[in-house]
């Protein structure tokens, strides 16, 4: 996907029909082959502002925020439906300007009499019993503030919903340009990422490399993958077709795809909590393999199919599924996770930079035992508790005896954006707002 998704911002009482008409045009668009996102007021509230109330300053926020995950999801869908109130005109305005072109003020524009008497939430009947006395567009210090020049207006006092949805999709159809007429140019993307810098990451226990690389998931100048891959203990011992040698590319591809097959379905990585993916913790990365195949077979034409061609090709064509521009990269990532894997890795990247994740020693001591208890309890033992400790103090002296070009970054040092910046200077890359959130295939990872 290479153009940004369209935002179409809803704003109108409570009760008007936001929600019912975002599911609906959500579905339709979706059997016309949009991809879609919605982010409601509401639930976004529930999962991201659980601290915030419902004064003037309160909602304002709320809105700020929802902007600013409509900026984050913008690269990711076609389409992104907010279904919020949205009362004040100072709010949609400044969402209009950071959203711009592609921001679309939709009024649903029921009246006061009509919402309340259907009162769905049953806040109204609180609001007349002085249960509540916030409640927005009724109550007297909540003002609502209606759009003079909506791009868009629903009024779902009829009650004709169907066709009011199908109508408003019609809308959103319209608002897409077509796709241009133009093709991948992958001989060239390809050239530029055997170009690229590369930089792997190891660990020293449990020290967070899958969450330093979460951070950079999403970062458009940085090329990777969903966590760690052990890429070349697949090449080197359980690929038939690379042992059998002249394979077929095809093959291999299946092979591969499915040894890896929770690295695209993440529904099965339920270990890392993959499976619960995204603002309402219901979604997963979902790659379709005939796409990624079809990508990283044409990375390949006219190339040898060794390792490093077949490794930088699975990454550009996961990049490619993703919709993320190959040209834009400025750095190869690929996380080995333990240092025994770095020789068979810097064979084919003998320049690799290497980053060496460490943590506080009885942080890492205690994650690792709880870990280990839950996943793989035949390791609560003494003699594990012993391998634990020492693998505590592997820490870079033997990075340093390889003469690599290498940094140390200790996980507690990550909360504080100065130190993420002195990552990014040091890969060759620019900060960016996505470094300030943790995903997964650009998901929101818990």
């Amino acid at each position: 996907m290479s153009q940004k998704a369209k935002v179409f911002w809803f704003t109108g009482l409570s009760g008007s029909g936001k929600t019912t008409i975002a599911n609906r045009a959500k579905d339709i668009l979706e059997s016309r082959g949009r991809s879609v996102c919605i982010l409601d007021g509401d639930e976004v509230r529930r999962q991201v502002n659980k601290d915030l109330g419902f004064s003037e300053a309160d909602i304002k926020e709320n809105n700020r925020i929802i902007c600013r995950l409509c900026l984050e999801n913008q690269p990711r869908y076609d389409v992104i439906l907010v279904p919020i109130i949205s009362p004040y005109e100072i709010s949609r305005a400044d969402a209009r300007a950071k959203l711009a072109p592609d921001f679309y003020e939709i009024h649903f524009s029921a009246s006061l009499e009509v919402v309340a008497g259907r009162d769905a939430k049953g806040l109204y009947g609180k609001a007349r019993r002085n249960e509540i006395t916030n409640l927005i567009g009724y109550s007297p210090e909540t003002v609502y503030e209606a759009p003079a020049r909506p791009d868009y207006e629903i009024d779902t006092s009829s009650g004709q919903v169907k066709q009011q949805s199908l109508a408003f999709a019609d809308f959103i159809e319209s608002q897409i340009p077509s796709a241009p007429d133009t093709e991948t140019d992958y001989r060239r993307c390809m050239d530029h990422l055997l170009r690229l810098p590369a930089c792997t990451m190891i660990t020293t226990g449990r020290t967070g490399t899958d969450f330093l690389q979460s951070l950079l998931d999403s970062h458009p100048q940085v090329l990777t993958f969903n966590g760690p891959l052990f890429f070349y203990e697949f090449w080197q011992s359980k690929s038939v077709c690379a042992a059998y040698g002249d394979f077929e590319l095809d093959d291999f591809l299946e092979e591969f795809t499915g040894h890896f097959i929770e690295k695209f379905k993440s529904k099965y990585d339920y270990q890392e909590q993959k499976d619960k993916l995204g603002e309402s913790r219901d979604e997963s990365i979902d790659i379709r393999l005939d796409e990624f195949k079809d990508h990283a077979g044409k990375l390949l034409e006219g190339r040898t199919w060794n390792s490093k061609n077949i490794l930088l090709a699975v990454y550009g064509a996961y990049s490619l599924c993703l919709g993320q521009d190959l040209m834009a990269k400025k750095v190869f990532l690929h996380h080995i996770h333990h240092e025994h894997r770095l020789p068979s890795y810097l064979k084919d990247f003998p320049d690799s930079k290497v980053i060496c994740m460490t943590r506080d020693p009885r942080a890492n001591l205690v994650s690792s035992v709880l870990n280990h208890r839950e996943y793989m309890d035949e390791r609560d033992q003494a003699g594990y508790l012993n391998f634990f400790i020492q693998r505590i103090f592997r820490n870079e002296t033997g990075l340093e005896k390889k003469n690599l070009n290498y940094i140390v970054i200790r996980l507690e040092s990550l909360g504080e954006k100065a130190n993420i910046q002195k990552v990014c200077d040091w890969l060759g890359i620019d900060y960016h707002e996505s470094l300030e959130h943790s995903t997964w295939g650009g998901k929101v990872w818990w």
